[in-house]
């Protein structure tokens, strides 16, 4: 039997290797080191994170609960920045409405169409810009609660108040610094079911006191009731208010009104229906005051964009051609304002480069660049100097001389004229249409201009 020899199972101890003891009692070295430093600053380090952490939750709880004030105080800077800048402007507050039907507020629904009709009045009473956007021509400002309802309510002493009236109400106390109008109302029904008929008092505030009121003698018993009602007081208010200028009654400045409607509505839609009805409209109001200098203008820039779609038959357009001639001079006679003449003398010289435009669709052999001596475009460019001399900013004018110095072929005289006309432009849509023809005419090889009706000029 085989014997095992005691060194192959005997457990000798090894041998370490030379050096390692001072290899290993350097790493405990090193770590007791490490230790000593790392433990009192990491205590520190987490001390300081832990108190940061928490500091960085109270703050958030503060702020989240702070949200209703920074609202409120964000109101108030608006409130204040319209105070010192903001012009004239009107607030339409919603009509308080006691015995309606919560789900469906009458009260609000009146405030809304009241606002629209004052936009309306505003932005047609204007023979600055007649061929701008109608959102772009307003002289008010216009606020209604729903600028403010989004923010909802705040408690004050246990009470819940809403922020937009609440806002209302002291745009309705303080002074402003331009004229501020608040306009307040009530419903009154006759019945406590909450449907017609009703009676509707309205109240035109300035400062806190109520300069004058309005309400209906026989009850409102239909929708169009309502409205007829909203339109008459809005007419009323905004005369009040000294709107329509060179009218001389109520009556009058609502026939100008509907005629500018109307003739905005055939400039963009060519229906001779509304030709025939603005006409009809500014005839009336320049038969009931001959002075009233508005009517005369756009009775004379309704005739001028009929000639413009009249074109194929040329007697039909001469005649109109004429006849806005004839409106127009009223306008530059030396009586009148420098404004109200400038306004004369660009729409003569709108029709004078008209007619040349015109004349030189009909006769298609006529070069493409007219003479420097073009009788036509003399004429009109006088006009437009004319009206340049007597008012700067009338851009129009401006854009009208470029127009012609295009057709002769003076290119870069007509980009000058196109980059002043559109430091005084002020509307977005003529400042887009003026881009675009700076854009066309430095473009190689030159492309047809815009001929978009929403401009004066856009006639192709």
């Amino acid at each position: 039997m085989m014997t095992l020899d005691e060194s192959m199972v005997d457990d000798h101890p090894r041998q370490q290797p030379p050096g390692s003891d001072s290899r290993a009692r350097t790493v405990r070295l090193t770590l007791r080191d490490w230790a000593r430093f790392v433990l009192p600053k990491g205590k520190l380090l987490v001390s300081i994170g832990g108190k940061v952490f928490l500091s960085a939750l109270e703050f958030l709880r503060k702020a989240i609960l702070a949200i209703p004030w920074l609202v409120i105080c964000l109101i108030i800077a608006m409130f204040i920045g319209e105070w010192i800048f903001e012009g004239p402007g009107m607030t339409v507050s919603s009509f308080s409405d006691p015995g309606g039907d919560r789900t469906v507020s009458l009260g609000q629904a009146i405030a809304d169409a009241l606002t629209l009709e004052l936009q309306r009045i505003d932005q047609l009473d204007t023979a600055k810009n007649p061929w701008g956007r109608e959102e772009e021509v307003y002289s008010l400002r216009f606020t209604t609660p729903q600028a403010y309802e989004r923010v909802g309510t705040i408690s004050v002493g246990g009470s819940q108040l809403p922020v937009g009236e609440l806002v209302l109400a002291l745009k309705a106390l303080l002074p402003h610094w331009h004229p501020r109008s608040v306009i307040t109302g009530s419903i009154q029904r006759s019945s406590s079911g909450g449907g017609l008929p009703v009676r509707i008092i309205v109240r035109l505030e300035e400062n806190g006191r109520i300069l004058k009121h309005w309400t209906n003698q026989d009850a409102l018993a239909t929708e169009e009731d309502i409205q007829r009602f909203v339109r008459t007081v809005a007419f009323e208010m905004m005369w009040s208010m000294g709107k329509g200028k060179g009218a001389d009654s109520l009556e009058n400045f609502q026939q100008y009104i509907d005629g500018v409607e109307k003739f905005r509505r055939y400039k963009d839609m060519r229906a001779d229906q509304d030709f025939w009805d603005a006409e009809q409209h500014l005839s009336t109001a320049i038969a009931e005051h001959p002075g009233y200098v508005k009517a005369h203008y756009y009775l004379a820039t309704l005739y001028s964009w009929r000639a413009v779609r009249e074109e194929v038959n040329s007697q039909l357009a001469g005649e109109y051609e004429q006849k806005a001639r004839r409106k127009y001079e009223i306008l530059t006679s030396l009586q009148q304002s420098d404004e109200t003449q400038a306004l004369g003398h660009f729409g003569l010289g709108l029709l004078a480069y008209r007619h040349y435009r015109r004349e030189q669709r009909i006769n298609p052999r006529q070069p493409e660049t007219a003479s420097l001596s073009d009788p036509t475009l003399e004429e009109a460019d006088r006009h437009f100097t004319a009206a340049i001399d007597l008012d700067s900013t009338l851009y129009f004018a401006r854009t009208g001389r470029a127009r012609v110095y295009e057709a002769q072929g003076c290119i870069e005289q007509a980009i000058r004229e196109f980059q002043q006309a559109r430091q005084s432009a002020k509307d977005q849509s003529s400042q887009s249409w003026i881009d675009e023809q700076i854009e066309a005419l430095k473009a190689p090889p030159r492309r047809p201009l815009s001929t978009s009706a929403s401009h004066p000029l856009g006639v192709g």
